[in-house]
């Protein structure tokens, strides 16, 4: 991708363009702002309105040239009309990324079946949509790249929050299989990154069916360290990064030993982001944007950003103790449902 700092000569062979959904708040307005600092013309997109504007206006005040264009990303004619006016005021886009997530905690039972749909429509098909929209344009102009912000929680799960883990894994998949379609058309790039737990506004507004208060897990990632991380994405080429070093971690711990990973995260959950204070259940900002002030982080890393010593070492013991296990041991453990009778067909048997 060319340097988006302006040189010399015409204006359109020096404007990079950029568009951000999800830029209200977190990860995304801190990214917005990001190449904002770089000279980048950026077109924010997300639901709430007035915080658009509040984002559009430091990046204007950081050097770039900014729009904002209300969208819900769950609406394909609302997408649309982001592309269109993005390339009404600036001829082209050179860079899509997406960043808008919502976030549903509760036990998969307790969670409306409409709440986690809500989820999975605005974290991958939102996302498809967006896709479909701009790869047009992309395909026309015979160059362009996604930027897919995904989690850490699309290589490894976690329980109660089992929507945003279906979204972000069916994201994963998605990716890697259109990155295969774009393979006879080098110029159009999508990449991936997988942030660790980020100190972002997501918690405070998510739907809560837990009955429980709910906390990041910690440590945290600062917001405008993984925006860093998204610019170095736009003008490099890598197909996927981590964000924070948890990410290598987790995945490794669960090739290694996953039955042993699985209790530790059903326990680190347990233990660390759900409060022992009650909450009255909530649907966040599933249907409608949060009441709450659109800011780039979300406070939690102004207090103690660090998981208790106890915790992190017990679960060092307990994981090396699983790892001695699962090496000495050759084979799975059988289910309890393997003494069962076998299962029969009930089909008659064909004639002979």
């Amino acid at each position: 991708m060319k340097s988006p700092s302006p040189t010399s000569g015409d204006r359109k062979a020096h404007t990079f363009v950029v568009v951000i959904v999800g830029a209200s708040s977190g990860i995304g307005r801190a990214t917005a702002v990001a190449f904002a600092r770089k000279g980048a013309c950026v077109v924010v997109a997300a639901r709430r309105a007035s915080a658009l504007e509040d984002v559009a206006r430091e990046c204007a005040s950081e050097g770039g040239q900014a729009m904002a264009v209300p969208t819900d990303i769950t609406e394909p004619e609302q997408v649309d009309e982001l592309v269109r006016a993005a390339l009404a005021r600036f001829g082209h886009i050179d860079v899509w990324i997406h960043c808008a997530a919502v976030l549903a905690m509760g036990r998969f039972d307790d969670v409306p079946a409409d709440a986690f749909r809500r989820v999975v429509e605005t974290n991958f098909f939102g996302r498809v949509q967006c896709t479909r929209a701009v790869l047009k344009h992309f395909r026309t102009r015979g160059e362009g790249l996604i930027i897919d912000v995904n989690s850490v929680l699309g290589r490894v799960a976690q329980p109660y929050a089992s929507a945003y883990v279906a979204s972000k894994f069916a994201g994963r998949g998605w990716v890697e299989s259109l990155r295969e379609e774009l393979l006879d058309t080098p110029k159009i790039r999508i990449c991936s990154i997988y942030p660790a737990p980020v100190d972002t506004p997501i918690y405070s507004s998510a739907a809560n069916f837990t009955g429980r208060e709910i906390r990041p897990i910690r440590p945290l990632l600062d917001p405008a360290a993984v925006a860093r991380q998204i610019v170095e994405l736009a003008f490099g080429s890598k197909r996927e990064a981590y964000a924070g070093r948890i990410g290598p971690t987790i995945n490794l711990a669960h090739a290694l030993a996953p039955g042993l990973t699985e209790r530790l995260a059903r326990l680190t959950v347990d233990v660390m982001q759900l409060s022992r204070s009650e909450e009255t259940v909530s649907w966040g900002n599933l249907v409608e944007p949060s009441w709450r002030r659109a800011e780039v982080n979300g406070g939690w890393r102004s207090t103690r950003n660090k998981p208790p010593r106890w915790f992190v070492l017990g679960a060092l013991v307990a994981f090396t103790a699983g790892l001695a296990l699962a090496a000495r041991s050759q084979r799975v453990r059988p289910y309890a449902l393997s003494a069962a009778r076998p299962l029969t067909s009930s089909r008659p048997a064909a004639p002979r």
